[in-house]
């Protein structure tokens, strides 16, 4: 009996990619969560990944990072789907407010000139604050041992391979994991070779961080008919988008090599602070 340590979104609102664990609210065992934390900086001592999934948010956490609403596209598509929405329409006549009161005790109206804010607070709200003390117990324990200094220069993506493990990966396992939809992209396009060449260059790294931004995860998924649509776009200076939710990357057709390859890099370099991941 009890609360579970962790919890998921149902199937229906989990990303494709698969299901992202977190602590769960409800559990109140926080010694228990405290000896995770230090289970998890023991890993990272010994060099010995432990093979869970935790929410790109969690690692975040650690790092002191806030969450954006693309960490909770990676833990809730189905509530993430719905904010995005709200940030590309007018929100006039919805008469949503904020969870907090404004400085008068009056309730604050959401506008189309904060409603960003009201985002993400709410990714701040599911990912943070609904378990913040299970949260707290186990960057307590987590940091018994003093890795600040190491730990500093790392992105998100950079401590869940420490965590969690690498397994190989190389340039040719990315690329044959990519769609390139003969409807979206025409003959006449050198895009789609563009990304294919820029992709046998990249360090593995790289090939990691191209993963994320397509599926959230860092290595490629044994056995589960893994695959990545890359969808075209009209030609714009947009960086490329991931779409998690559904396994896809969102491309413009920039049709230059040198274009391509400083907007892929520039979209992997920044993915780990990439705000709402809306552009």
């Amino acid at each position: 009996g009890g609360e579970p340590l962790f919890e998921v979104p149902s199937t229906e609102d989990s990303p494709l990619s698969g299901v992202a664990y977190l602590p769960n609210g409800r559990n109140k065992d926080l010694h228990t969560l405290r000896m995770i934390g230090r289970v998890l900086v023991k890993s990272i001592v010994d060099r010995r990944p432990i093979p869970a999934r935790f929410a790109p948010s969690f690692f975040k956490f650690l790092l002191g990072a806030p969450p954006t609403l693309r960490d909770l596209e990676l833990y809730d598509r189905t509530l993430a789907t719905t904010l995005q929405e709200l940030l590309l329409k007018p929100v006039a006549g919805l008469h949503l407010f904020f969870d907090l009161p404004g400085p008068d005790g009056e309730p604050v109206a959401v506008t189309d000139g904060n409603k960003a804010s009201y985002v993400q607070g709410k990714a701040v709200e599911v990912l943070v604050e609904r378990r913040r003390p299970q949260l707290e117990a186990i960057k307590k324990g987590f940091e018994e041992v003093d890795l600040r200094q190491f730990l500093q220069v790392f992105t998100c993506t950079d401590l869940m391979l420490l965590v969690c493990g690498e397994e190989h990966l190389d340039a040719h396992m990315v690329i044959e994991l990519l769609e390139f939809s003969p409807q979206d992209w025409p003959s006449k396009s050198s895009t789609p070779n563009d990304l294919l060449e820029l992709l046998r260059e990249l360090r593995r790294n790289d090939l990691r961080r191209f993963l994320r931004l397509a599926t959230s995860q860092c290595t490629i998924t044994r056995g589960a008919g893994m695959r990545v649509t890359v969808h075209q776009c009209p030609p714009s200076d947009r960086l490329p988008v991931g779409r998690t939710c559904f396994r896809r990357i969102d491309l413009p057709d920039y049709q230059d090599p040198a274009t391509l390859r400083q907007k892929m890099l520039l979209a992997l370099a920044t993915m780990d602070g990439s705000g709402f991941g809306v552009s």
